[in-house]
């Protein structure tokens, strides 16, 4: 169905693409899923349209989705993290409200940006 959907969808004249609905019930399962439909939009032209990711939940995921030639994704994990004081860098994730943390105040928390 999803074969279908793709073929159907990209025959239309968009300046892009959007993947989304149930994409599976687990990171592997959307790994998965990736990597067999990617190769897809790389037939026939597709490539020169964005593709985007709807909805992705975690870390691993979003990595999973550019390793696999997604081009832009919505995520409302980071913002999950924030409201509960869970910080984002390149070093890692930062748990701003550990004890560690209460005297922190004019620290960059991340030296790159």
């Amino acid at each position: 169905l999803r074969t279908k959907s793709l073929e159907y969808l990209t025959s239309l004249p968009w300046d892009g693409y959007a993947i989304g609905g149930s994409l599976g019930n687990g990171r592997d399962e959307l790994k998965q899923l990736l990597w067999w439909m990617m190769p897809l939009f790389n037939e026939n032209g597709r490539r020169d349209k964005c593709r985007h990711l709807l909805g992705i939940a975690d870390l691993e995921s979003v990595k999973n989705a550019v390793i696999h030639g997604v081009d832009s994704m919505d995520s409302s994990y980071p913002t999950k993290l924030a409201r509960h004081g869970t910080l984002m860098t390149k070093e890692g994730l930062i748990r701003i409200k550990r004890g560690k943390h209460a005297k922190s105040y004019g620290i960059k928390i991340d030296e790159g940006c």
